[in-house]
């Protein structure tokens, strides 16, 4: 088997997919121009990136992240404009938002448990009401809104608030062209989410201060990273990142 001379990897025996140089082998992937090599080692590194097991490709979302910024560029006249401080800061405000719905760090509260789910405002959260049906009875009944949860389950103010981040991260990186990079998770080694948020918030400034790409990866790995110890699976977030997505495109057309 030939072994590549630059990276010392062993090779299959096929001659399609290495080169000969000087008597030695140099692999297709040595002798990729930068631009091939990086696009091939981004893809590597998101091969193995994953949130719950599965196959993390923020990448696959670029192409729709960009329809949606020239989308609001044209409904709002921002062509020309330079909105990076703007994105900037709201990614910050959308993170504070998600971390008000996790609500872990609120100490002086007797039950800090995050909000997966929205009170159904037909009971009130009761999960009974006078008007459950549409004859009146006089008595409570079972409210048929939420079948007498007192919540309405197809809606995760924690993931909506994650995926917001999620949207200003990507348009960040478009407007950078940060948009074919390696990186992997990053997660606190004491699962500690509040110190999570606190680097995320830090790494933020830092990149408002120094738009460098070491300091976008740090923001991306850490995003994700708190993305897994908030228990989110990434076709969760791939399928929330694409319904709140369509919601932007039809807040733009109405007027939001």
């Amino acid at each position: 088997m030939p072994i590549c001379k630059w990276c010392g990897e062993v090779q299959p025996l096929n001659l399609g997919t290495v080169k000969y140089f000087e008597r030695d082998f140099i692999c297709k992937k040595c002798s990729m121009s930068p631009n091939e090599l990086g696009k091939v080692l981004a893809q590597e590194a998101l091969d193995k990136s994953n949130i719950g097991g599965q196959t993390m490709n923020l990448n696959k979302l670029m192409p729709i992240q960009k329809r949606l910024d020239d989308h609001i560029k044209d409904e709002q006249n921002l062509h020309g404009q330079d909105l990076l401080d703007k994105k900037i800061l709201s990614l910050q405000v959308e993170l504070g938002e998600l971390a008000n719905e996790w609500r872990g760090f609120k100490f002086w509260k007797v039950d800090p448990k995050p909000r997966t789910k929205v009170i159904c405002n037909q009971c009130s959260g009761d999960g009974k009401g006078f008007f459950s049906g549409k004859t009146w009875t006089g008595k409570k009944e079972i409210c048929i809104t939420c079948g007498g949860t007192g919540k309405l389950n197809h809606k995760n103010p924690l993931l909506e608030e994650y995926v917001d981040c999620l949207h200003f991260i990507l348009s960040i990186g478009l407007d950078k062209n940060f948009t074919h990079m390696i990186f992997e998770p990053v997660k606190d080694q004491d699962k500690d989410i509040t110190f999570q948020f606190n680097q995320l918030f830090k790494k933020i400034g830092d990149f408002h201060m120094y738009q460098t790409t070491g300091n976008f990866i740090a923001i991306k790995s850490l995003f994700v990273g708190l993305g897994e110890m908030l228990g989110f699976t990434w076709e969760q977030i791939e399928q929330a990142y694409l319904d709140k997505n369509k919601v932007n495109h039809e807040r733009q057309e109405n007027g939001y």
